[in-house]
């Protein structure tokens, strides 16, 4: 049984992220837009993730380039997402390759 009924193409998810900088944690609170995809899809992106790119690199950070590439794949949207200014930081994709860095 589906969880979901119909052909959803996307899914939101409130988060709840801990960022400790200089010995401090903030707490930052967003709801992420996730892209679906089909079992094709994952398939292919498992695909890429096993690819030649990551040969060589220690196997903690050969795990977390993987986790960032799977985010850059999916993570489509964002809203709620605040800078230390207070002002809503608009999703992009070079702002979310920013935040992965």
């Amino acid at each position: 049984m589906a969880l979901i009924k119909g052909n959803a193409t996307q899914v939101s998810i409130p988060l709840s992220v801990t960022v400790t900088r200089d010995g401090a944690e903030q707490v930052i609170e967003f709801t992420a837009l996730y892209k679906l995809r089909t079992r094709a899809e994952q398939l292919e992106q498992a695909q890429h993730l096993d690819a030649e790119e990551y040969v060589g690199i220690e196997r903690p950070m050969m795990r977390i380039a993987r986790a960032k590439d799977a985010l850059r794949e999916s993570v489509v949207g964002w809203t709620g997402l605040h800078g230390s200014d207070g002002e809503e930081v608009g999703f992009s994709a070079e702002t979310l390759d920013e935040m992965l860095a």
